[in-house]
């Protein structure tokens, strides 16, 4: 069968077009029906100032980028925006990551105050650690909020108007040599 020019191009115009509306569809649909309503219920939640997210398919992940304001209860509010990420995508590791208003003072306290924190992770010991934290953040004008779980250990910094958070796993570190 012998096709002319002219119905060869006609096949590849409707290919294009039907392939061009097929992706423009997959686009929309993923917008309406997946990143506006994730963004919309995220930005509901207490202190997010700003989300963003992006799905990694090769290794079924997805990263959701979070800009916290003040925030009371940072555990509560983390647990929420996870609960949220795994509500839209139930199948995939959802990774977090936090922007805060954090400064160089505030990041150097942190530095100061993290191997406390995880020498409380390996020990258990979390009643001194709050107690030593808490003493130190009180001798450099700052507040500290920390709350613990099964899984993690959260820290909220605060000094006036800056804060920084910090979500640390309490997952065995490996004590491979």
């Amino acid at each position: 069968m012998k096709i002319n020019r002219k119905n060869l191009l006609l096949i590849v115009v409707a290919l294009s077009i039907t392939l061009v509306m097929l992706l423009g569809g997959q686009f929309f649909w993923k917008y309406f029906a997946l990143t506006k309503p994730l963004d919309q219920e995220i930005m509901k939640v207490a202190g997010v100032n700003s989300v963003s997210w992006k799905e990694q398919t090769t290794n079924k992940t997805v990263q959701v980028m979070v800009s916290l304001n003040q925030v009371t209860n940072i555990r509560k509010s983390y647990l929420e925006i996870m609960g949220i990420g795994k509500q839209h995508f139930p199948k995939h590791i959802i990774e977090m990551k936090l922007q805060d208003t954090r400064d160089a003072r505030m990041e150097q306290f942190y530095d100061n105050i993290h191997l406390h924190i995880y020498e409380a992770i390996e020990t258990g010991s979390y009643t001194k650690m709050q107690d030593t934290v808490q003493k130190k953040a009180k001798r450099q004008g700052m507040s500290v909020k920390i709350f613990v779980d099964s899984e993690r250990v959260y820290i909220h910094i605060a000094e006036g108007t800056k804060n920084l958070y910090e979500v640390i796993p309490k997952r065995v570190l490996d004590k491979g040599v």
